[in-house]
């Protein structure tokens, strides 16, 4: 039965065995079965291409400008967990960058941006110019960058001894960064970024309750929406809660000013650009005084669009030392100036009647032709309605005028008088009403519908 034994046979791969190991193989961590080999057949070792782990790890289809960027960002060295730094594979091991690396050769700096190590003292050097007598520089840890872990340590002692990395680090210590004072570590990077997200969550805030068109601060400043608002916000948001707390927070009403101006200093920069893409427009100009007695003209502008729809923004208010004609001219053209309009594409002027507006000679529309002869004048529509009506009024008696207005600046309250002063007028007057006037309302009835505390 011999005859009929099989004979052991071997497979074609037992041919190929590792008969020398790689060099510095006790010093990679592998998770591969093929360490133990022994006497045992084993499959070939399969080499990957150079640019991947035999060369110099270096990504050739990055350039020099990809490579630094963020470097820019690092004061010292950077020396992340090994556990950060990707892992090297082949067909048959994983190689890890080991820890020990860091104090044998402390130069290495890993950089996230291209998930390799570069040598910090190089790289710096090299962005800065001060490589220029230095000899046989490595690209690889200079600019490009380097992942061959396989091959690590004898590759960082070959760059350490080099004449690239002597110059370098000398260059480096002899001639520090000159804004090296503005560099910041991580941390106080992290705080800035913080309370920069912060400032953004005021500006909505702050925002959200314009558009709305609701108060601010309330009867005390805790009170009030805004400061309600951000307590919202904050419940969520543990770096906006630290950031409130801080003795400068721009939440002041002051900075609440501020912060109105920027908006509606952008709001008004819009305005003007859809205008001057809309091309002719007109002006309309009105002026009242406020409660101080301050001349103020109100100046709006009129457009039409694309679509043959027309516009009127109001873009703000403007005190005036006088109300002559060519003050108020030289106002509109300053205005026009100021949001980058032509004064060419002016075709309109509306106004009211008054003498410093319509004037022939010395009046605003006066003044404004003879700048801009296409800027046609109109008097304003609503004036010329309220003198129609003052015209249709003077019809009736001369009592029932008078009458007629003292009962309207009662109405407006624009004319507060004491009980004793119209208690003798009134019987007069309710008869006057009901003889020559066909309103409903009669004088003793209004006054006592006025609070009492305006009597």
């Amino acid at each position: 039965m011999a005859h009929n034994k099989k004979l052991k046979t071997s497979k074609i791969t037992s041919f190929f065995k590792h008969n020398e190991k790689e060099e510095h193989d006790d010093e990679q961590p592998s998770t591969s079965k093929s360490d133990d080999v022994g006497d045992r057949p084993v499959l070939p070792e399969v080499q990957p291409e150079e640019s991947a782990v035999e060369g110099d790890g270096a990504s050739e289809a990055k350039d020099d400008d990809e490579a630094d960027a963020g470097f820019d960002d690092w004061v010292s060295p950077n020396h992340p967990p090994t556990s950060s730094i990707p892992v090297v594979e082949t067909k048959t091991q994983k190689i890890l960058f080991l820890a020990k690396w860091y104090q044998s050769y402390p130069w290495i700096h890993y950089e996230p941006s291209l998930k390799r190590v570069l040598c910090f003292y190089c790289a710096q050097a090299e962005k800065r110019g001060l490589l220029k007598l230095a000899k046989n520089k490595e690209p690889a840890f200079v600019s490009v960058s380097f992942c061959n872990w396989k091959k690590a340590s004898p590759r960082f002692e070959s760059h350490q001894a080099s004449n690239c990395h002597r110059v370098a680090k000398a260059a480096i210590s002899l001639k520090p960064e000159a804004k090296i004072d503005v560099k910041m570590d991580a941390n106080r990077r992290q705080q800035q970024e913080t309370a920069q997200r912060a400032l953004m969550k005021v500006f909505k805030s702050l925002r959200f309750l314009l558009r709305q068109g609701l108060s601010f601060r309330g009867h005390t400043a805790e009170e009030g929406n805004f400061q309600q608002l951000l307590n919202v916000f904050r419940d969520d948001d543990e770096g906006l809660d630290r950031y409130l707390k801080r003795s400068i927070s721009f939440t002041s009403p002051q900075a609440q000013e501020k912060m109105m101006q920027m908006f509606g200093a952008d709001i008004v920069r819009t305005l003007a650009a859809q205008i001057a893409k809309d091309g002719p427009f007109g002006v309309m100009v009105d002026g009242t005084q406020d409660i101080t007695g301050v001349e103020q003209e109100a100046i709006c502008f009129r457009h039409v669009d694309d679509n043959l729809d027309v516009h009127e923004e109001f873009v703000g208010l403007y005190e005036l030392p006088s109300t002559s004609g060519e003050m108020i001219s030289k106002m509109i053209f300053d205005v026009i100036t100021r949001l980058s309009l032509s004064t060419d594409n002016l075709r309109a002027q509306t106004y009211d009647g008054a003498a410093n507006m319509l004037g022939q000679y010395k009046g605003c529309q006066a003044k404004v032709k003879e700048r801009q002869p296409l800027a046609l004048n109109f008097h304003c529509a609503s004036h010329v309605a309220n003198l129609i009506r003052e015209m249709a009024s003077s019809g009736t008696s001369e009592s029932a005028v008078k009458a007629n207005g003292l009962l309207d600046r009662f109405e407006k309250g624009a004319t507060y008088l004491s009980l004793e002063m119209v208690t003798k007028p009134i019987v007069a007057l309710e008869q006057l009403n009901r003889s020559c006037q066909s309103r409903s309302a009669i004088v003793s009835g209004m006054l006592f519908q006025k609070d009492s505390s305006i009597l």
